[in-house]
């Protein structure tokens, strides 16, 4: 009885329960208020640390040692760029991007494009098999020259899902341009600068891999439209005045080029890195990222296939201006390249300064249309490719210079039986030790740069990458000054000038160009 009066039994008045079910229910709300309280208490901890973490300072991921690796830093970047949805019309993206160079991403951009569903590994094998491309040997950027190799297509895709391999490579293969898409914005008479030739001021690259694959942290020496057709691309930027903070002018294996190992640093080491500004991008399949040049970026590909196609170009009469205000005649140490703060200080100007695109060239639109670049790129749909057909041979006329005579910098020099001016710094491809794998790229590299005088010799090794770096740049033949030179152990004295035309046809036929300016 005393055990039935502890249960507080109610009065019949009040409810005809039991007593008994009255405190089970009690106890049963007791257990699930405490349940609560103890999950939202857990979901507010861990929401707090989600939140810690994601708006982190880059002082504190600095001191905490929260990073090593720039894929690491990503994760703390929380502004995102300027993104826009869908494709653009082309006067948005001339006057509000394009002509003020300012980074824009455009998601889900290319959801038509054929390339987006056709591209599969069996559709390139079928249409390219056999179609050169430079290919990195790692997925990864050091601090030292990445080694690069060429083969056909068809190897790399039977391979590269097993090795660390990392298709990176120009090309204008003319069947290749025929087969992409152009987006609408860039469906404009004049918008690229064309050369005497007809063809356009522009390099269409193919980026392909099986994914974890970092670039280095740069910028580039042009505007770049890249478009990811299959996996994802992380990205982070920054302004071109950060360029300063990150000690790019200390470049290793080109220019601009900063000399950090993305993959394992120590941030001691880069005391300004945590004082840059940096923006987010992340391109998923049909997405496109308007990159202007001079902005520093890095890059990342999580695991699996990713496909990406990049156009690079240029606003009209960019390199004229450049000239003229004085962007390419200063190396403050030879072969360096020019320094860091000038080149973004005359861009700043340049951007604030240059005249719209559409006072300078034709911006009406192709007249039906463009369906593939070749339409855009190339006067009447001319089959020019860059990267497979070389100008056939023609005559050419020699003039020895007598004993003594040496042509420098600023004196007048032959070619083809003409003479013209030879300005600019000298980039020289005989040092010590370098592989014969880079010649190529580091040369096109330098030329798209500003360089436009190339030194080389037949006992180097070298001449046939460097006519291909010639003749893929962004010049015309006519604005390179081509030096070789040839031993003079290979003169037997018999008849020294018949001799020599021979040295001088071997080395162009290994240049594949139409004449030597300077031997």
């Amino acid at each position: 009885m005393e055990n039935e009066l502890t249960l507080s039994k109610p009065k019949k008045s009040e409810t005809n329960e039991p007593p008994y079910r009255i405190s089970l229910q009690v106890t049963s709300a007791l257990l699930c208020l405490v349940v609560a309280v103890v999950m939202l208490l857990q979901f507010g901890q861990d929401k707090l640390l989600i939140k810690k973490e994601k708006f982190l300072s880059y002082e504190e991921a600095c001191s905490s040692g929260s990073f090593t690796s720039l894929k690491d830093l990503h994760r703390f970047v929380t502004q995102n760029i300027t993104t826009y949805y869908g494709e653009m019309d082309k006067d948005q993206f001339i006057n509000s991007y394009y002509w003020k160079a300012k980074p824009v991403l455009m998601k889900g951009s290319a959801k038509n494009w054929k390339s987006l569903s056709h591209w599969t590994d069996d559709y390139l094998v079928k249409n390219f098999y056999d179609t050169k491309f430079y290919v990195d040997l790692r997925k990864h950027h050091f601090t030292v020259n990445t080694v690069r190799t060429k083969m056909n297509l068809g190897r790399f895709l039977n391979n590269y899902k097993k090795k660390e391999w990392y298709l990176d490579s120009m090309t204008n293969e003319h069947r290749f341009i025929d087969m992409m898409d152009v987006p609408k914005y860039l469906n404009i008479s004049g918008i690229f600068t064309k050369n005497e030739e007809g063809v356009a001021d522009f390099f269409h690259n193919l980026y392909l891999s099986s994914g974890n694959t970092d670039s280095p942290l740069h910028f580039d020496g042009y505007s770049n439209l890249l478009t990811v057709l299959d996996g994802r691309k992380e990205w982070i930027l920054a302004e071109p005045t950060e360029a300063l903070k990150l000690r790019m002018d200390e470049w290793t294996d080109h220019p601009n080029l900063s000399p950090m190992n993305v993959t394992d640093f120590n941030v001691l080491d880069f005391p300004e890195l945590c004082n840059v500004t940096w923006y987010r991008a992340v391109l998923d399949p049909g997405d496109t990222l308007f990159v202007p040049d001079l902005h520093p970026h890095h890059v990342y590909s999580p695991p699996g296939r990713n496909l990406a196609v990049g156009m690079w170009f240029n606003v009209p009469q960019y390199n004229e201006d450049l000239y003229e205000m004085g962007f390419y005649e200063e190396g403050e140490e030879e072969g360096r390249g020019i320094p860091i703060a000038k080149q973004v200080s005359l861009f700043l100007e340049h951007v604030k300064t240059r005249k719209h695109p559409c006072e300078l060239t034709d911006c009406s639109p192709i007249p039906g249309g463009s369906s593939t670049l070749r339409t855009l790129l190339y006067n009447n749909g001319e089959q020019y490719s860059r990267d497979t057909d070389v100008p056939p041979p023609q005559t050419f006329s020699i003039q020895l210079a007598t004993s003594g005579e040496q042509a420098t910098s600023g004196e007048q020099t032959t070619s083809g039986g003409q003479t013209r001016e030879v300005n600019g710094i000298c980039f020289g491809t005989g040092l010590p030790g370098s592989s014969i794998e880079n010649v190529y790229i580091n040369t096109l590299m330098a030329l798209n740069m500003g360089y436009k005088v190339v030194d080389t010799a037949a006992m180097y090794g070298n001449e046939i990458e460097i006519g291909s770096a010639v003749r893929d740049s962004k010049w015309t033949r006519r604005a390179v000054t081509v030096i070789t030179k040839f031993e003079h152990s290979k003169l037997k004295g018999e008849d020294i000038f018949t001799e020599t035309v021979a040295e001088i046809e071997s080395s162009l036929e290994r240049l594949k160009i139409e004449y030597i300016d300077i031997l």
